[in-house]
């Protein structure tokens, strides 16, 4: 057997189990993977992802991992995008469009790589976080941001983001 081919049949294994049904993900022809549905990542061992996620219909749930990147989540996501509890510096390789984001208890300093708007609500509380540089431009739900390095006010929220509902800070 090739190693492209018992890297495939590893990748069909991880889809398996991550998905809500058999066969609700296809291969697309540059190598990614759209899925119909959710996604949930638990208790992964690994600080990158297996491979890259283009599409995701539902949620894409990456939470209390050991993420350190990431480098290989979904461009595009239908609903939820959580990747909280790993131990991410960075959020580079976010989707570009998600209804909501939470980035909760990572070891983010500043919000660089997020989505540019966010139709539902941005949460991004219990990081090591000293900026709000980076954050949506827009919210259109909650921006929750609470016990960070920095105790952000409202006011610090609304310099960088315009949020259309309840500031959390």
């Amino acid at each position: 057997m090739k190693s492209e081919e018992l890297r495939k049949i590893i990748h069909e294994e991880y889809l398996r189990k991550w998905t809500d049904k058999e066969g609700s993900w296809k291969w697309n022809e540059d190598g990614s993977v759209d899925v119909e549905g959710n996604l949930s990542i638990f208790n992964y061992p690994y600080s990158e992802l297996p491979f890259q996620f283009n599409y995701v219909s539902r949620s894409f749930l990456c939470t209390q991992n050991r993420l350190t990147t990431l480098k290989g989540a979904p461009r595009i996501v239908g609903q939820k995008f959580d990747c909280a509890n790993n131990l991410l510096t960075s959020l580079k390789y976010s989707p570009k469009i998600t209804q909501t984001f939470n980035c909760y208890g990572n070891l983010l300093e500043n919000l660089e790589g997020s989505p540019e708007k966010i139709e539902g609500s941005f949460i991004c509380s219990n990081n090591r976080l000293t900026s709000l540089n980076g954050a949506p431009k827009e919210v259109i739900g909650c921006f929750k941001c609470r016990n960070n390095s920095i105790w952000f006010t409202e006011n610090d929220v609304k310099k960088v983001s315009v949020v259309n509902a309840l500031i959390i800070t």
